[in-house]
């Protein structure tokens, strides 16, 4: 009976050692994996990444402010940004207010006002209320231009319309007639900048901080000599832009850069030089269409193009470097693409030489000149086989020793539910993604499933 109890005891003892066993397995396994880092799928899509240079530069025009040869009430019969052919009437000059007043009178009333007139007044208030915000106060003063624009232009048309009345109740010396000397296109604003050149232009030019511009169609009145009118010639017309020494070094081959204006998000490719003052670098942007469209801004917010690529886009902490073989494509045999086999040559201790044959994943084929001829590498995981293996060319006594490693970019799928180690061929990089070349053999495609942070994880291990 004393053997039945001893029997006992010792199946007691193997009992709690083996759930003891498996307690801290299952422990360890929970610990690991509360400690694991948090493993997230992304999906290949299709995109394009670009690297640019984005800067404010001033714009260069042929450019002439036309003062006032007598003082007194203009009216104006060129519009904002349109066209005055040579010797074409431009504004007229009432020097005694007696047209200015007659006009007046006739502006109010209410049949002299077109439906137009109110129409375009409503739709200046209305894109002014749909697009205002407090941390951009300035559009105020902008909305003022406007509708001060608007009510000249209203006595503009009226003196227009009424011209041979006036001249033939008043007198045709009632009122001077201002003709243009040359072709060009019409602004009425003065910021100091008409007429300078490159050579002209300081660093402090381009602090926008500084920046004033004078409005010059005004119902006031106005003395000899003012400034009425900014005409500006031909179609031509440069963006100057700052550039570090690192921008100016990206772009310096180029003889044509593509440039985005962001006002407009508008797309532009154009001829592009370069100057250097002192320590300063200029890129010097040449455009002859859309002068109209900015004929009267003087700073432009632009994005130069450094580099662009589409392919398939994939975040950089998806990417890790592995190190692999690089062997001729004469030592494998197979009709796999994915796969081929190798033939390795063993000898043991005693000097007794063996061969057997090793199937391996090929991870990247590159075929590279050789002088005249080209060679074709197959690239395998260093991890599948062992280092200093020595393999054999079929058919032949020659061998290769693998022993030196390159080490290649590649991300892990997990298509099939484990993590597939796939090489990419990386096209450009900026410091959130990366895109890589499409259709490469052994790589991956639109569409699949990679570990978003490939340093978590090893070839082969089964994710779900």
């Amino acid at each position: 009976m004393a053997k039945t109890e001893k029997k006992s005891a010792f199946h007691l003892n193997v009992g709690i050692i083996s759930f003891l066993l498996i307690f801290v397995y299952i422990l360890g396994h929970l610990i690991l994996l509360l400690n694991r880092e948090e493993m997230t799928i992304y999906e290949v899509i299709q995109s394009r990444i670009h690297e640019s240079i984005q800067v404010t530069g001033i714009i260069l025009r042929d450019e002439t402010i036309v003062k006032a040869e007598k003082g007194g009430y203009l009216n104006y019969y060129i519009n904002e940004n349109e066209e005055v052919a040579k010797n074409g009437l431009v504004y007229t000059c009432d020097e005694t207010g007696q047209v200015h007043d007659y006009i007046s009178n006739l502006l109010n009333q209410e049949e002299s006002v077109s439906t137009k007139d109110y129409s375009s007044t409503q739709e200046a208030i209305s894109r002014f209320e749909d697009t205002y915000t407090d941390s951009q106060f300035q559009n105020v003063y902008s909305l003022k231009y406007e509708l001060e624009g608007l009510a000249m232009q209203m006595g503009d048309t009226v003196m227009a319309n009424h011209m041979d009345e006036i001249e033939a109740k008043m007198g045709s010396d009632s009122f001077i007639k201002n003709y243009s000397s040359q072709s060009g296109l019409i602004t009425y604003v003065e910021d100091g900048y008409e007429g300078k050149n490159f050579a002209e232009l300081t660093e402090k030019d381009f602090d926008v901080s500084n920046y004033k511009k004078k409005e010059l169609k005004t119902s006031e009145k106005i003395q000899s000599g003012n400034s009425v009118y900014r005409l500006t010639k031909g179609t031509d017309w440069q963006i100057v832009v700052p550039l570090s020494k690192e921008e100016y070094h990206s772009i310096k081959a180029r003889e044509k850069v593509t440039v985005t204006i962001s006002k407009d998000d508008l797309e532009v490719r154009c001829p592009i030089s370069f100057e250097k003052k002192k320590n300063q670098y200029y890129g010097i942007l040449s455009l002859s269409d859309y002068m109209v469209q900015y004929a009267k801004e003087r700073y432009l917010k632009v994005e130069i193009e450094v580099e662009s690529e589409d392919g398939l886009k994939i975040p950089n902490s998806a990417i890790v470097e592995k190190d692999f073989y690089k062997i001729p494509k004469a030592y494998f045999h197979g009709n796999s693409i994915a796969q081929k086999n190798l033939i390795v040559k063993k000898e043991d201790s005693k000097g007794k030489v063996t061969f057997e044959t090793k199937t391996v994943d090929i991870g990247l084929i590159q075929t590279e000149e050789e002088g005249e001829d080209e060679q074709t590498y197959y690239y395998v995981l260093a991890e599948e086989i062992s280092a200093n293996t020595l393999i054999c060319l079929e058919n032949s006594q020659e061998t290769m020793l693998l022993k030196e490693t390159e080490k290649l970019p590649g991300v892990y799928t997990v298509n099939q539910g484990y993590a597939d180690f796939r090489c990419v061929i990386i096209s450009m990089q900026n410091d959130d993604y990366t895109i890589i070349e499409d259709e490469v053999t052994n790589s991956i495609s639109l569409f699949d499933r990679i570990i978003l942070n490939g340093n978590t994880v090893e070839n082969n291990e089964i994710i779900y």
